[in-house]
């Protein structure tokens, strides 16, 4: 279960693994456990939650009105975000998706979606926002590891590791 305060954007994606449905919340963990608002067969559909730490509301508003209105997910109601989707100019912004259990949420109009089993280990330890800022300086050899590592507060052996997960989606 993702940790209580986390704030940001979630999807739900079907086992094909297409995004069915995108949302924002000030507390991720709360805002799944009471959900409830959209019809039983979106819940039905759902294999496996994600979401990306967003801790600026204008931009959680902003990324989550673009994502949808790119990616048209099944259960958003699409209109209100193509009229705010105009507003937005650069579209080039790049998130970094953690993975939830879904079966520790119960939704109140279904039963408990029970997919896989949880990962084993740690809890991950999520990138901060700056990281995704940092990066292509650090790539274009503007900053330093050192200098990137002390600017997000993170050991230079989980800066490394990230910096391979990270890569690995972008070649996706």
């Amino acid at each position: 279960m993702i940790k209580k305060g986390i704030c940001g954007l979630y999807c739900f994606k079907n086992k094909e693994g297409q995004i069915i449905y995108i949302g924002k919340a000030d507390d991720i963990n709360e805002r799944l456990k009471r959900h409830k608002h959209l019809p039983e067969e979106c819940y039905k559909e759902v294999s496996s939650i994600e979401y990306a730490i967003i801790t600026n509301k204008a931009d959680r508003d902003i990324l989550e009105t673009l994502l949808i209105s790119q990616i048209n997910p099944k259960y958003n109601t699409q209109q209100k975000y193509e009229e705010r989707a105009s507003l937005i100019i650069d579209s080039s912004v790049m998130l970094l998706w953690q993975k939830i259990d879904p079966k520790e949420y119960h939704f109140e109009n279904k039963k408990q979606v029970h997919i896989g089993t949880g990962s084993p280990g740690r809890p991950r330890i999520p990138i901060p926002d700056e990281f995704y800022i940092l990066y292509p300086k650090w790539k274009a050899g503007e900053i330093t590891a050192v200098e990137f590592c002390a600017t997000i507060n993170m050991p230079k052996a989980t800066f490394y590791k990230k910096v391979k997960e990270y890569e690995a989606t972008l070649e996706d």
